[in-house]
């Protein structure tokens, strides 16, 4: 509740500021990690230059994204809460129970 009202106080003082940078790292960086998870086995994973090229773009944009999102003020995803042992500990959990599904399927 308090995180609603102070978005609606940012709105009307038109101090609501956007991070397009976030949001434009974050999409790229996971978009052509798509492209290369999807097309990386039949294009023969890195012997192919169009695929290499994805993956670096990547793992730049995301290496960026984090520098980006540690340090901006109004961040789209919240890292400063990974520095807290309290949130660390559900936030690995999370991630490693997600893992183990995902290679079940497989």
């Amino acid at each position: 509740m308090e995180f609603a009202e102070e978005r609606k106080q940012a709105r009307r003082g038109g101090r609501l500021r956007i991070d397009y940078v976030g949001i434009s790292l974050i999409a790229i960086g996971f978009a052509c990690l798509e492209v290369v998870l999807d097309r990386g086995e039949r294009d023969d994973w890195l012997e192919s230059h169009f695929i290499a090229a994805f993956l670096a773009i990547a793992v730049v944009a995301i290496a960026v994204a984090i520098w980006w999102e540690w340090r901006h003020d109004d961040p789209v995803v919240q890292l400063t809460c990974c520095g807290n042992a309290t949130s660390r500990s559900p936030i690995c959990t999370i991630f490693c129970s997600r893992s183990d599904f995902s290679a079940a399927r497989c």
